[in-house]
């Protein structure tokens, strides 16, 4: 493996200012010529080096002329001697039909189409392959017009051909620069719907979205959300979209979410089609969530792009954070940042403490692919946010404007990025860009003091070690705060609100009449880990009494946590487990509250996930925590059980998403209770009108009895085989299922008829929910849990190392299991990394892994 290091960055020797770029798609194969103009940009004779993989290469010319002055090997062409300025032409064969990969141009279900992102162009034609070389592109399209109607590509639409009775032509044009890895290609019969956008300045934008035949009645609500999506970046950023035509590719295998190519994005199925029958209110907004994004990207990410892939948390990051804003304007903020702030300590702060932790802009990497983490996306927008906060919306609107009017049509860095912010602000955010270079998440150890009516907050900020080897130096960061008496009374002083950490330690003393409860760093200020030794009592005034809902949300999540935590102690030592009664009271206070909305008051019914909780442990016991976790969930149910069921009976008659939300919630807890809640499950599994009431139905009779859970599965099978998307909500079902034989019943399903093991979100519901979502069963004490994932991952690397280094991510917490677990865990680890051919990004994974416990 070689790696690759920031430091040694230098600008590409050759500029390719313009692609000519033809595509004949045959029947077996499809043969791609491209011309580019090469610019030198260097001095001497450096050679043009050109990427590319499995490609069959028939012929160069230069400027015309056949020339056979050249090294080619499996990756590389080389080609030395050449003028400052020349037009070279090379034609190559490839074969996308049997491409598994799943990168560069390849079949999904009878579609063709293309995944350029990273470094996929070099699997279509030699190239540039890097983000800092951006070319004018002109593609051209042909194929069997029976067997793919329809061609697309970037940009407008300047010429269509039929080529004597069975061919078409098609030639399009992008008037902008891009790097190659927004180039996109699609072909295939599909149908679509159309609609169109008018911009603040009167130009009309055509909107065209293409699916399989028979799916397009379900993209109406990605149409929807495409035009909110223009109409909220003209709103809140000034930004037009700019070309003429913006069209979306629906495909079902696709190893991402979806991809922003210039005018033409290519979403996973999953994030277009929906529907009330087969889409959640979850999928709903996922889908709202992740148009926007893509659409957000036209300026964060395709008019000013990354100079190299170091910079990916300039697009991602920035483009994570306008889609959470957009989001959070169309629905409700304080779910929607509970949500956001869920994912982000449920996956990335593990990644933090893993053995591939690393900044938001990484110094090296062995291969880019793995550095699309949770960190570069999620804490990236985190950051985002933290310049939102420390400047205020109308500088920070102003720095947005100042970037853009600097470097459209470039490709540049964070540099530049947050120097605009600085510029068009005045506000120095020299020390604050150590959030930029800087791993792990940050530890605010906070302790507190009354005095003579002068109440102090201590505030220790640790950066701790990890995985990767970096400075630890103070960050600086917003820590609102507010302060409230045992009675509830909001004290907070103005000063509180602003608080901003930068040292290794301070101190902030406040006048008090009495000694005050402290509500820290509001509405998730940064992506820290604080810590203050709260009482029962002090966290049941913050639940009931704190003005900042996202506090008052973690309020009710650290009193679940201390009772888990109590239930694990109690295990530990032969104890009869209960919860504190406080606690309890407190809940059927919240539940009988009426000036709560029910969208909230769901996120406040707070169920942790197994692996979440045993993020709190020093030695991490799966087993132990998903005990306690049960044992929690259904002393709550008993005691909570009127209160509940008046909850979800009060619900009943309203077709809502919060009315929807909290009724499911609370059947969500009752179904603890087993087979006493099977009649009203099954009911509501059997009337549901809508996919939301029918998969929080058809989850409640997992738990109940196997009679019960295998008449609900068969039906839903039944029901549902023919439909790709929803098939996956039952497969995910299944894997996640606690109980001892959910691991038989996972092998018997990788071999049922409907699986298919090449498709990633097939992959990802079946093997990729049981590794990374039961995570009691993943880490069995036999063992047998990792070796069946090891499998796997073995098989699939031979044919798409993104899915398989993925998968390898559920060995993450090898360094903190115990002894035994640890030698089960390493058996499969160290067979994984002696499999011959393994691809470089599984081989980084598995060696990072390893290397953790050293």
């Amino acid at each position: 493996m070689k790696e690759i290091f920031l430091k040694d960055y230098i600008e590409p020797n050759y500029l390719i200012p313009n692609v000519e770029l033809y595509i004949n798609i045959l029947e077996k194969e499809a043969v791609v010529t491209s011309m580019l103009t090469i610019v030198k940009n260097c001095s001497g004779d450096t050679p043009l080096v050109l990427d590319g993989k499995e490609l069959k290469l028939h012929s160069v010319l230069l400027d015309g002329k056949e020339i056979f002055d050249f090294d080619y090997s499996d990756d590389k062409l080389t080609i030395k001697n050449l003028p400052n300025k020349a037009v070279l032409t090379t034609t190559v064969s490839i074969d996308p039909y049997n491409n598994k990969s799943m990168e560069g141009f390849y079949k999904s279900g009878n579609i063709l189409c293309t995944q350029n992102e990273a470094e996929g162009f070099r699997r279509v034609t030699f190239f540039s392959d890097r983000p800092d070389v951006m070319s004018k592109y002109t593609i051209t399209v042909e194929g069997d017009k029976k067997v793919f109607p329809k061609l697309l590509s970037n940009g407008n639409l300047v010429e269509s051909t039929p080529i004597g009775e069975n061919r078409l032509r098609n030639k399009w044009e992008d008037p902008f620069a891009k790097p190659c890895y927004l180039v996109a290609i699609v072909a295939g019969d599909l149908e679509s719907i159309t609609d169109s956008f008018t911009t603040k300045s009167g130009r009309v934008i055509d909107l065209e979205i293409y699916t399989d035949p028979g799916q397009s009645n379900k993209a109406y609500h990605a149409m929807e959300s495409l035009k909110k999506s223009m109409k909220w970046d003209e709103d809140t950023f000034g930004l037009e979209y700019d070309l003429d035509l913006y069209m979306v590719v629906a495909v079902d295998s696709f190893n991402a979410g979806a991809m922003e190519n210039k005018g033409l994005n290519i979403f996973n199925s999953a994030y277009v089609l929906a529907d009330p029958k087969t889409a959640t209110d979850s999928d709903f907004e996922g889908v709202e969530g992740v148009i926007a994004h893509e659409y957000f990207h036209n300026w964060t990410g395709n008019r000013v792009t990354c100079r190299d892939w170091f910079q990916l948390t300039l697009k991602e990051g920035l483009t994570v954070f306008r889609d959470q804003e957009f989001s959070s304007d169309k629905t409700d903020r304080t779910v929607k940042r509970i949500s956001d702030v869920s994912i982000l300590r449920s996956h990335q702060y593990p990644e933090d403490k893993g053995p591939n932790s690393h900044p938001i802009k990484p110094e090296s990497y062995f291969t880019i692919d793995n550095f699309y983490t949770a960190t570069v996306y999620e804490k990236g927008a985190e950051v985002i946010r933290m310049i939102f906060t420390l400047l205020g919306k109308e500088k920070f609107r102003a720095g947005m404007d100042l970037y853009f009017k600097r470097h459209t049509g470039e490709a540049v860095t964070t540099e530049d990025f947050v120097s605009a912010m600085e510029d068009a602000s005045g506000f120095d955010l020299t020390q604050f860009k150590r959030w930029y270079s800087q791993a792990g998440t940050p530890v605010i150890s906070v302790d507190s003091s009354y005095n003579n009516g002068e109440f102090t907050l201590k505030v220790k900020q640790e950066i701790p070690k990890t995985s990767y080897n970096c400075p630890r130096e103070p960050l600086f960061f917003p820590f609102p705060i507010g302060l409230y008496d045992k009675d509830g009374r909001d004290l907070t002083p103005e000063a509180g609100k602003n608080l901003i950490i930068s040292k290794e330690y301070e101190e902030f003393t406040f006048k008090t009449e009495n000694r005050v409860i402290p509500s820290l760093a509001q509405g998730f200020s940064a992506p820290i880990e604080v810590r203050y030794n709260y009482s029962t009592d002090e966290l049941i005034t913050l639940l009931t009494a704190d003005k900042d809902k996202f506090n008052k949300f973690d309020a009710a999540r650290r009193l679940t946590m201390i009772s888990i935590d109590t239930i694990i102690g109690d295990i530990r030592t032969n104890r009869e487990c209960s919860i504190d009664k406080r606690i309890i009271e407190s809940y059927k206070k919240l539940l009988t509250d009426p000036t709560l909305e029910k969208r909230y008051l769901a996120t406040l019914l707070y169920i942790p996930e197994v692996k979440d909780i045993a993020l709190t442990m020093e030695e991490y016991d799966f087993k132990l925590a998903n005990r306690a976790r049960n044992i929690y969930l259904k002393q709550l149910a008993t005691e909570l059980k009127s209160n509940l069921f008046r909850l979800f009976e009060d619900n009943l008659a309203i077709d809502a998403v919060a009315e929807r939300s909290i009724k499911n919630s609370a059947l969500s807890i009752l179904s603890f209770l087993g087979d006493d809640i099977a009649e009203i499950a099954q009911k509501q599994f059997a009337l549901a009108e809508n996919m939301t009431d029918y998969m929080a139905a058809f989850m409640s009779l997992q738990k109940c009895s196997d009679t019960v859970r295998i008449e609900a599965n068969k039906s839903f099978k039944e029901k549902w085989k023919d439909n790709f998307l929803v098939m996956n909500k039952w497969f995910i079902t299944q894997a996640i299922r606690d109980d001892e034989t959910v691991l038989d019943d996972i092998k018997k399903l990788s071999l049922d008829e409907l699986f298919d093991n090449t498709n990633p979100n097939r992959i990802r519901s079946l093997f990729g929910a049981f590794a990374g979502r039961n995570s009691a069963h993943f880490h069995s004490e036999d063992g047998q849990g990792y070796k069946f994932i090891a499998d796997k991952i073995i098989d699939i690397d031979s044919y798409n190392s993104h899915v398989s280094s993925s998968l390898a991510s559920a060995f993450q917490p090898y360094k903190y299991l115990g002894e035994k677990q640890a030698k089960l865990m390493k058996e499969q680890l160290i067979r994984i990394s002696q499999k011959e051919g393994i691809s470089t990004g599984l081989n980084e994974i598995i060696l990072k892994t390893l290397k953790a416990r050293d």
